[in-house]
């Protein structure tokens, strides 16, 4: 199990009022996420509000519950390393995570019930690295897997 996994574990389990001690069931962290599962447990769907954006747009992603249950979820408004990857496909179209900033490591987390929405954005200009723009590519923004915004195009300004 990989820091960032365990790491996620213990920031869910905060969330959910658990000491570090406590165990939190995997499902929290890789529910089923197809859209009219017949299987009952949380389910995210995140969608950005376009495809193609060009450098320096700022990216929306609504998350959206899926599922009958209530979810937490991260309450954020900013997409950040400490919560999110993102990925860019590479030529050979493997994805490769690229470093976003922390900008904080305290989380506070909401419960998301059946059918609500949360809306996070990525700076596509101050998120990478300073006030660097994101390079033109293919993108994806991950929350903990299984849960990948679809890609999504940058374009040069």
């Amino acid at each position: 199990m990989t820091v960032r996994v365990l790491m996620l574990i213990l920031l869910v389990g905060r969330g959910l009022g658990l000491s570090p001690c406590e165990a939190v069931s995997p499902s929290l962290l890789t529910p089923d996420i197809s859209v009219g599962a017949d299987t009952p447990g949380p389910a995210l769907k995140y969608e950005t509000d376009k495809r193609v954006y060009r450098q320096g747009d700022v990216v929306k992603i609504t998350v959206t519950n899926v599922s009958d249950v209530a979810t937490p979820i991260v309450n954020r408004l900013v997409v950040d390393g400490g919560f999110a990857v993102l990925e860019i496909k590479s030529e050979e179209g493997q994805w490769k995570p690229i470093e976003l900033v922390a900008a904080s490591d305290v989380h506070t987390f909401r419960s998301l019930g059946p059918g609500e929405h949360h809306e996070y954005v990525w700076q596509t200009m101050r998120e990478v690295r300073g006030d660097v723009a994101a390079s033109p590519g293919t993108y994806r923004i991950g929350f903990g897997r299984p849960f990948y915004t679809h890609p999504f195009e940058i374009v040069e300004k």
